[in-house]
């Protein structure tokens, strides 16, 4: 290309950019984005989406008025954003118990159905996927109440039905509740320092739940299929937990609790005087363990100086509730935390190596450290 065609085309371009009109923001058309009439209708019936409107009908002329950096757009810009967060705020989900409700009635015939007669259970379960996919949908704001559990049936009669319908031959979870029944007045007791009470009420009600449960929970141990994990813990651990009370630790116990621990002073002021460690483990990142396991240690000790304080005659009292209270430390803290500490000192060797052998612990000699 020669200067001559050079100079030319040149001339043709500044030409054209000179025909061109220059750029510039449309504030009528701005305008008529916000307050036509159609827009003032639909900020009656809908503000959120009359602001999302608004926000698309000015993306179309954003370039332009950016370019020129125009004052209109750019106020009208800021007071969109500006009245969107006080008339368009986020609504947080509301519990609904009709939803709740609707949910029972579209796929469970309570009128046919009784939750104690196992020949009603097959037309119970029927829609039991629909039924459970719905509820579980429309009751997760109601736990954000916290009276929700306490008021509503529903969620205590989902919970009866999802365990019969995901009850199995070999993982009977309906059977399982019906053991775990026979418990409830003991536990219903439960202290920090149990009472004579709780002890021989819970052991009593041991009597007839051992020979209940025994034959159930091995089958679903074993079974590689278990539809229902969360409810098999829960009674794993109540299973643990009332087994070690009545069978290792009942007899110690009761030397020293009408006497010692059913004392006011003691029920009283032992949950307010001694920190329990499980009541402060956080689970964001990985949790320090020695520290737990220290403060577990230090709980025991704090409890046991309650107890001698005000039994200084009972012998019996300290050494046995110390005991108790590390063999349900440590198998709480290794099998819901998985957190495995050194002896702390308070078991005998044998209920400790009990214990140990059980859960397979291994621990280190060196202790705390």
């Amino acid at each position: 290309m020669d200067s001559k065609t050079g100079i030319l085309l040149i001339f043709c371009l500044a030409s054209v950019v000179a025909d061109s009109p220059p750029i510039m923001c449309p504030e009528d058309k701005l305008l008529e984005c916000r307050d036509s009439p159609a827009m003032k209708s639909l900020w009656i019936e809908d503000a959120c989406r009359f602001y999302d409107t608004l926000r698309n009908c000015y993306a179309q002329y954003s370039f332009e008025c950016a370019e020129t950096n125009n004052e209109v757009y750019f106020t009208m810009v800021q007071e969109m954003k500006t009245q969107k967060e006080i008339f368009c705020k986020e609504k947080e989900p509301v519990c609904d118990q009709k939803q709740l409700e609707a949910c029972f009635a579209q796929n469970i015939d309570m009128k046919t159905t009784d939750l104690q007669k196992p020949d009603t259970f097959p037309d119970l379960c029927k829609s039991y996927g629909e039924f459970s996919k719905c509820y579980e949908q429309a009751v997760i704001p109601c736990y954000n109440d916290p009276s929700f559990q306490q008021t509503s049936p529903w969620e205590s009669l989902f919970g009866q039905i999802k365990i019969i319908c995901l009850s199995t031959p070999v993982c009977n979870y309906f059977e399982m509740s019906k053991c775990n029944s026979m418990m409830y007045e003991g536990l219903s007791l439960v202290t920090t320092i149990p009472t004579s009470k709780f002890i021989t009420t819970s052991c009593e009600g041991y009597l007839q739940y051992k020979p209940c449960m025994e034959p159930l929970l091995g089958p679903c141990e074993r079974s590689r299929l278990n539809p229902f994990p969360e409810f098999f813990q829960q009674v794993t651990s109540t299973d643990r937990f009332v087994s070690r009370l009545c069978i290792r630790h009942m007899k110690d116990l009761l030397v020293s609790a009408s006497t010692c621990y059913d004392k006011t002073a003691i029920q009283s002021t032992v949950d307010t005087t001694c920190v329990n460690p499980l009541m402060t483990i956080t689970f964001a990142g990985e949790p320090d363990e020695r520290q737990i396991c220290r403060k577990a240690k230090s709980y025991i000790e704090c409890i046991g100086t309650l107890v001698g304080t005000e039994c200084p005659d009972d012998t019996n009292a300290v050494k046995s509730i110390s005991a108790y209270q590390e063999a349900w430390i440590l198998e709480t803290l290794s099998m819901i935390i998985g957190i495995n500490c050194p002896p702390m000192g308070f078991l005998p060797t044998s209920k400790f190596s009990q214990i140990s052998n059980a859960l397979n612990l291994d621990f280190p000699k060196s202790g705390f450290g």
